[in-house]
């Protein structure tokens, strides 16, 4: 049930909101389908290292700082090889402290989630993480001043009821 409100919300969130043409949100997912879900998978590995590491460790801040500066030095050097190094000091001196400010609230973010981790089970702590959902529609849809905002956060809230489903169903 939980999966059938996922695809049923997917598909809503997707459409144009006048159901004109069935075929055209299944497109527009194929788009960028297979990113998100690679990303999701990643995300589940990802989310279970985590946990492990955190677990043998002990420390969240050792771990964050690990992987905030592993990080930083693969994107930095990719973006040089990308891009070219005057590209990357361009970027630097355009865009100023704005990606400090992002990665400064990345970086609190995750610390409360490797907190969270290294205290309670992979299996409660992601759910609860996936309620960002409902803040990055809400602020990112005020802050682009995006149409059918509510509806949105609507679906969102749907989806949201799905994946609960999905992970009550697994237990």
């Amino acid at each position: 049930i939980g999966i059938i409100i996922l695809l049923i919300a997917t598909y809503i969130l997707e459409s144009d909101h006048k159901f004109s043409n069935f075929v055209a949100p299944i497109k527009n997912i194929s788009k960028y389908g297979l990113y998100y879900i690679i990303a999701t998978f990643l995300f589940a590995i990802s989310a279970t290292f985590d946990k492990y590491i955190i677990g043998s460790l002990g420390n969240i801040f050792t771990y964050s700082f690990f992987v905030w500066i592993f990080l930083a030095i693969n994107f930095n050097l990719f973006h040089i090889y990308k891009f070219g190094f005057k590209d990357t000091i361009k970027c630097f001196r355009k865009d100023k402290f704005l990606p400090l400010f992002a990665a400064f609230f990345s970086l609190v973010s995750n610390l409360f989630i490797y907190k969270a981790l290294s205290l309670a089970y992979v299996s409660i702590i992601t759910p609860i993480f996936m309620l960002r959902t409902l803040f990055i529609v809400l602020i990112g849809g005020k802050f682009f001043h995006e149409k059918h905002l509510y509806f949105r956060l609507l679906i969102s809230i749907l989806m949201l009821i799905g994946a609960y489903l999905v992970r009550s169903e697994e237990h």
